[in-house]
């Protein structure tokens, strides 16, 4: 027999046999391919036809992509590959109802500052005050301190119409409250606290001028001017000038960075101190 002829027996051998036996031939695929059970194909959605819709647990819901960060609002992307979150039930369907909003955030405001209290009959007690009728403007201000509506202003009148009826006890008592006290005010309160200072200092009989006092502590024996005291004063640069103690009572004044003595104290007449003020006293010089 020749070439030809058994090449020829042999292919039509092989033809039967896969007409014959089908299953032979389906054997190579049943390793791919499981036909009772077919593996679930993705669920296609959306535009993107490479989108794969993922169920149940394990899809972020942050909207943050876990690869590159983007925002991708309900969609994830985890190892290079596009989540969408699975599509909303429609209205009668099965399944859980949508997430409610979350609630926005409860801003408190702070509770405002309570307000100063302003008297509603100041406006007459002022003008007792300004017509110098002292005693009666006093008995409106003690009124409104009594019933609690006074405000910082109100005890600084007090004080005033105190002073000028020259009860200086108990103005000082009004101006250090003043002094100790005032928040809306500034230029009120150091007011309170110069006039408390110069009041202080006339009741316990030291001179409120700049002479030289025989009680000042800066008074110093200086060796090279002999026994007696200098005072002396500073000018910058460690220079200083000195008065020796015969300048006791006069007025000392600066003039262009240095200390000049003027003359005698006006208010305490030379003496360098005067008599204690008490209630009832003309102030010095007035």
């Amino acid at each position: 027999m020749s070439k030809r002829a058994i090449y020829l027996r042999r292919s039509l051998y092989a033809l039967s046999a896969l007409v014959l036996s089908p299953a032979c031939c389906l054997q190579g695929l049943s390793q791919v391919v499981d036909f009772k059970n077919p593996p679930k194909a993705p669920i296609r959605t959306g535009q993107d036809p490479n989108a794969e819709v993922i169920k149940g647990p394990g899809l972020p819901t942050a909207g943050i992509s876990a690869v590159t960060g983007a925002s991708l609002g309900n969609a994830a992307t985890v190892n290079g590959k596009d989540y969408a979150a699975p599509p909303a039930p429609s209205p009668g369907s099965e399944g859980p109802p949508p997430a409610a909003p979350a609630a926005a955030p409860v801003v408190v405001a702070p509770a405002p500052l309570p307000e100063e209290k302003h008297p509603a009959e100041m406006p007459a007690a002022m003008k007792l005050f300004n017509a110098h009728k002292y005693a009666e403007a006093q008995k409106m201000f003690e009124k409104f301190i009594n019933t609690g509506v006074a405000d910082e202003a109100t005890h600084m009148n007090l004080a005033y119409c105190l002073y000028y009826q020259r009860k200086y006890t108990a103005a000082l008592k009004q101006f250090h409250w003043v002094s100790s006290n005032a928040k809306h005010d500034p230029r009120m309160r150091m007011k309170a606290e110069t006039t408390s200072s110069a009041l202080s200092t006339l009741m316990s009989g030291i001179c409120p001028a700049n002479c030289l006092k025989p009680n000042d502590p800066h008074w110093a024996v200086d060796p090279k001017f002999g026994s007696g005291k200098i005072y002396k004063f500073s000018m910058g640069n460690g220079a200083w000038k000195g008065f020796s103690e015969g300048h006791m009572g006069d007025l000392i004044q600066f003039q262009h960075g240095e200390p000049f003595d003027v003359g005698p104290c006006p208010t305490c007449g030379g003496k360098g101190y005067l008599v204690p003020l008490r209630d009832g006293d003309p102030l010095p010089n007035g």
